[in-house]
């Protein structure tokens, strides 16, 4: 780690030798005019700038067009020399407004600065260009830098978590693996067989990497496209939405050099509650599923000594309970990880010339000393201006990511081993076998450097670039390239004596991905405002994308020792070998037209048009649109003198999509090779293993939304209402051929049909508007959206598909099982019903069903209409509940005091089912056979009403999948934050220009949630089911920012 350490200050370094020698190169470009000045009169300008606290210091104030400039000292002064007659200031700083005055025959000024209006005035990246956010007609959540921060995170996924209503985003399968990506919905699931993911734009370009191979630290901005109106532009890509990015880029004014960074730790937030200790907790639950599973008075009483060597069989087991041993096997693999992340980057330019550079480096180690992940950026943005009519730009993200253990995860195995047994030999040896029946291997063994290895290592590149000709008149054209290339390669080794192997052989596999992703664009604009009343704009596009992807898959076993892992395949004995290829192509133009009347009324109309090598000739190309209204109402005349409703504009939408969500080769037939019989000889023949799909076209949405933005009290309050209705159609599912026709495998048809509908709410409010430096400023914002998607078609004459969990009408994504009533307990009433619903008459076949869950006889077999029949079968599961929530948000706060500041973020969800797959695990038998979850099991003395009595030989249904299964509503605080500026007279004597330290803690606490507060769950969050992953954890960081 040292030497990482010490190579990557050695790339800093020269990092920063080379954008400096950028700035001195660029800094070179207005010679003749600064040389054109030098021959005009000139003076020397003195003043003061302001905002409504005091005087600013730091304030960058220049000749505008020059490099001729200044910075304003610690009482907001500053001097600036051999400033031409009749030039122009430019006053600039973050955070405020920037001013251009004339400077005319004055030579003191007395400037303020205004804050910059973020709600009104902020100009966000909506596709293919930029637009006022007050006069986009779209429905788009926009996140600035100032939020992002407030998350600081590996992931930008995490990162915008809760910071745009309608937008998902969730611990797929609960996962909590350092470098593992959540996963993202936009207003919901759409689409059954195809992809639901929104396309990610990195910059204008599409981007196909992974999400890890970007620094958050880079992105300064982030907008979230929901509607069709604002996704249309981006055609089948943009079917689940868009999730624009947008890098840090240089800046006109002195070199800048800024640091940020922050070190701290990640401990899992507690332990899974089994048996821990050497209490007779395990023992006696042992003892019950012995007596259970035996004929009653095989035993005595729990004090039968046969009970005990019936109940314990495994001597290591038996011989640690005697001695004492209480083995906490969670202890022994947990570890608090480190988290670390250092920035540097420079940025600056001249008005032709503007970059920046920057270089980043990411640590998380996991709950586990063998999990993490690491990741090394380099990021370079130069744009240049050329001449008067043409500019060109660079923009490069690069990274090399290296993740450890990703396939790995001890947990179950740790939690079903028997506390009464050591991991240690009498000879203090690791013991390898730590249970008999099932064979259980000691998680210890695992942390071999040798013995249980999973590596991956990415590099990735993302470079883009652009030549923009403006031919004056409002007419500018665009070209753009990019590349997004990649390769990753993956290595495993699992010794014999691991989890993994559980006493076999060795085992290595090597993996190797190469992706490649091409994009160019040519982008044609027009503006045109007539008479400061019709303002138009147009822009046209003609793009071409391609990717490739190529996979190799080696696996070998036997190798000759630990120390090859998977280095050395040769050594090893041959298993398999594999690999795989794709490619595909998009075609695409696009027109879109803006227009507005005196910014009162707006019309937005986009056409688009793709042409997919997914698909069959005939099939190929699809045209679809949208188009938009919105009415400002706050620029008519009538609401000038209006003084509560500040802002009111009502936007209308409708658009159709399209997307293929189909593989690159899914319309081609296969056949497959087989010998037949043919006199004497086995002859090899061919038979159709799939059929030809020339028929296979796209999915289509339609969607309508309806927006209102709303100000009060000069937008004191402000928020937004959106309603959307949504339909999908010629959804792609699968049909079976009939038998007769030969072909083996089912082909996918666009038969089927989803809707939804939805809602989102957002609320901006300043609590208190800090009016000077000396008071609090509490600024609050609220989201809140709920989705409802259905299935409205499956295949002709299907109206269910148990196995998907898919049934017409109903929610996408549900939990389909018996429905638990409670315990079935011994009463005259209960064994009566238990004769007659299972059908059974014996004494001992009765007492075998008390004290097992009990279900709801809920349909007959004949006719499923919710009339019971009498008997317990298949035909009695029902649907328990969604696994998307009611409605779900989030609220932020954010409060300032002098040079304090301090954030809260809380993250809910309401309503809607979850499962966990721990209880419905090997963790969760309740047959003694290993070690148990600590649950309130019914015994006879402890008439329990949810979990059942334990019992070694399940001889019948026990239900364990509907106990796993609960509400999922919850509150979580995301995130806590507390910082402190340093001030600026302290800085400037130290020649900083700015500094903030600060804290956060996230994930701390979660409430109102029955998986962690009556399951013993560690953290709900989730996309339907927590899987039995790395446990969750908590964090708590210490942070620097500096600018120079």
């Amino acid at each position: 780690m040292w030497k990482i350490k010490r190579n990557l200050s050695r790339f800093c370094y020269l990092g920063t030798l080379f954008v400096f020698s950028l700035t001195i190169s660029a800094s070179t470009g207005p010679i003749e005019n600064e040389f054109a000045q030098t021959q005009q009169s000139k003076k020397k300008i003195t003043g003061t700038v302001n905002d409504q606290s005091g005087p600013l210091i730091g304030v960058t104030v220049s000749v505008d067009g020059t490099t001729n400039g200044t910075m304003t000292d610690d009482n907001g002064n500053f001097i600036l020399s051999d400033v031409p007659e009749g030039a122009k200031l430019k006053i600039s700083y973050v955070g405020y407004k920037t001013q251009i005055i004339s400077i005319g025959g004055q030579a003191t000024f007395d400037i303020t600065l205004e804050e910059e209006n973020q709600q009104l005035d902020e100009v966000i990246v909506v596709g293919y260009g930029t637009q006022k956010k007050s006069d986009y007609t779209g429905a788009v959540s926009a996140v600035g830098e100032k939020e992002l921060r407030m998350s600081p995170g590996g992931n930008i996924a995490s990162v915008l978590q809760g910071l745009g209503a309608g937008v998902q985003i969730s611990k797929s399968g609960g996962n909590n693996h350092p470098g593992s990506t959540p996963r993202i919905r936009i207003r919901g699931t759409r689409s059954l067989s195809g992809g639901n993911d929104p396309l990610v734009v990195v910059d204008g370009i599409p981007f196909d990497g992974s999400l890890n191979d970007i620094n958050p630290d880079d992105v300064v901005s982030s907008q979230i496209l929901k509607d069709a109106s604002a996704t249309a532009i981006y055609g089948s890509r943009g079917s689940n939405g868009v999730i624009l990015i947008n890098t840090r880029k240089g800046q006109e004014g002195e070199a800048r050099v800024s640091y940020s960074g922050y070190v701290g730790f990640n401990k899992s937030l507690g332990k899974y509650d089994v048996y821990r200790d050497n209490g007779d907790g395990l023992l006696t639950l042992k003892k019950w599923a012995q007596i259970n599973a035996n004929p009653e008075g095989t035993f005595t009483g729990m004090d039968d000594p046969n009970l005990y060597s019936r109940a314990m069989t495994f001597t290591p087991e038996i011989e640690g309970y005697e001695a004492g041993v209480g083995t906490d096997w969670q202890d022994l693999i947990y570890s608090d990880g480190l988290l670390t992340n250092h920035q540097v980057s420079v940025s600056g330019g001249t008005k032709k010339t503007q970059y920046a550079f920057s270089i980043g480096y990411y640590n998380a180690e996991g709950s586990y000393k063998m999990q993490s992940m690491e990741r090394y950026s380099i990021k370079l943005s130069i744009d240049q201006q050329i001449g008067k009519y043409v500019k060109v730009g660079l923009n490069s993200l690069n990274s090399y990511v290296l993740r450890n253990g990703t396939d790995i995860n001890p947990i179950e195995n740790s939690m079903r081993i028997s506390p009464y047994v050591s991991p240690y030999n009498e000879d203090g040896s690791l013991r390898f076998e730590v249970n008999n029946a099932p064979a259980l291997y000691n998680p210890l063994a695992d942390f071999d450097e040798n013995a249980l290895v999973d590596r991956r290592k990415k590099l990735s590149t993302f470079t883009t670039g652009y030549l923009e000709i403006d031919f004056t008149h409002g007419f500018k054209y665009k070209f753009n390239a990019g590349v997004n290339l990649s390769h990753d390669t993956q290595g495993k080794y699992y010794a014999a004596n691991t989890t993994k192997q559980s006493g076999g052989t060795n085992w290595a596999n090597n993996l190797n991905y190469d992706d490649l992703n091409l994009t160019i664009e040519n982008i044609f604009t027009y503006d045109k405002v007539i008479n400061d009343t019709h303002t138009f704009n147009f822009t046209g596009l003609y793009s071409w994308q391609e990717s490739k992807k190529e996979n190799l898959n080696l696996q070998t076993s036997d190798l000759l020792a630990d120390m090859y892992q998977y280095y050395n395949p040769a050594f090893g004995t041959f298993l398999s070998n594999s690999g795989g290829y794709e490619r595909w192509d998009l075609l695409s133009w696009m027109g879109r037209l803006n227009y507005n009347y005196k910014q009162r009324y707006y019309l937005t109309g986009t056409v688009r048009s793709d042409g997919s090598s997914r698909l069959a000739k005939g099939n190929r190309w699809n045209t679809y649109g949208s188009g938009s209204f919105m009415w400002n109402v706050g620029n008519e005349s009538f609401m000038a003198d209006q003084k509560t409703l500040s802002m009111l504009k009502f936007r209308l939408s409708y658009g159709r999509v399209g997307s293929t969500a189909v593989s690159p080769y899914g319309t081609l037939g296969s056949l497959t090779g087989v010998k037949y019989n043919y006199g004497s000889d086995g002859v090899l023949g061919y038979y159709s293993r799939k059929a030809p799909n020339t028929g296979l076209g796209w999915e289509n949405t339609t969607t309508w939304n309806l927006g209102i933005d709303y100000g009060f009290l000069n937008n004191r309050i402000s928020g937004s209402i959106e309603l959307y209705s949504r339909k999908t159609t010629d959804l792609l599912l699968s049909e079976n051929y009939p038998i007769t026709s030969g072909v083996a495998d089912a082909i996918m048809m666009n038969v089927g049909a989803t809707k939804g509908k939805g809602i989102e709410l957002n609320l901006n409010a300043v609590i208190l508007d800090g009016d000077g430096d000396k008071t609090v400023k509490w600024n609050t914002n609220l989201n809140i959206f709920a989705d409802r998607s259905k299935i409205s078609r499956l295949q002709d004459g299907v109206s269910m598909n148990t196995a998907n969990g898919w049934f017409v009408n109903e929610p996408i994504g549900v939990f389909y099982d018996y429905k638990r009533v409670g315990i079935w307990q011994d009463t005259p009433e209960d064994r009566e019903l238990i004769m007659k619903l299972y059908n059974i008459t014996s004494e001992s076949e009765v007492r075998n069903r008390i004290g097992t869950v009990r279900v709801l006889d809920a349909n007959g077999g004949a006719y499923l209409d919710g009339s019971p029949d009498g008997l317990i079968n298949s035909y009695d599961k029902v649907i328990l509940g969604q696994k998307d929530p009611d409605f779900e948000g989030a609220m932020t706060n954010t409060v300032n005091y002098k040079n304090f500041d301090f954030s809260l973020m809380l993250y809910f969800k309401v309503g809607g089912l979850m499962k966990s797959d721990l209880h419905d695990s090997w963790a969760n038998t309740l047959q003694g056979s290993t070690n148990n979850l600590k649950v309130n099991y019914w015994t006879p003395e402890n008439r329990a009403d949810y979990w059942p009595k334990p019992n070694a030989n399940k001889q019948w249904p026990d239900y364990r999948s509907i106990l796993a299964i609960m509400d999922a509503s919850y509150l979580k605080v995301k995130n806590i934050t507390l910082g402190y500026t340093v001030p600026k007279s302290t800085l400037s004597k130290l020649g900083i220009g700015s500094a903030r330290v600060y804290t956060t803690v996230s994930n701390p606490f979660t409430f109102f949630s029955e998986y962690v507060n009556d399951f013993g769950g560690l953290d709900p969050e989730t996309d339907g089911s927590v899987g039995i992953n790395t446990p969750a954890t908590w964090s708590m960081i210490f942070g620097l920012n500096l600018s120079f």
